[in-house]
């Protein structure tokens, strides 16, 4: 995600699932709808700028932890969120 808020307002798939349904639907035409993380095996424990200077400490259960993503990054199942936008 770009490191200016301005860019991108969405910090994770729930959200986008949540608040822009459109957004969520393009994500989920190119990766799988789980617990993926692009960042496995990486742990953030230095803020950075394209972090927005969160870190795993910060953002527990996030991509920022190098393991799966925890459910309340997730979201609902794709499923869900296109049988009530119409996708």
């Amino acid at each position: 995600f770009p490191s200016d808020t301005r860019e991108f307002v969405y910090s994770s798939r729930r959200e986008m699932k949540e608040k822009a349904p459109w957004i969520a639907e393009l994500v989920y035409s190119m990766f799988e709808d789980g617990d993926w993380n692009p960042a496995l095996g990486v742990v953030i424990d230095k803020p950075r700028d394209q972090t927005f200077n969160m870190t795993c400490a910060t953002v527990p259960g996030s991509a920022l932890c190098g393991k799966p993503l925890a459910p309340e990054y997730i979201g609902p199942p794709m499923a869900d969120v296109l049988a009530k936008c119409g996708g």
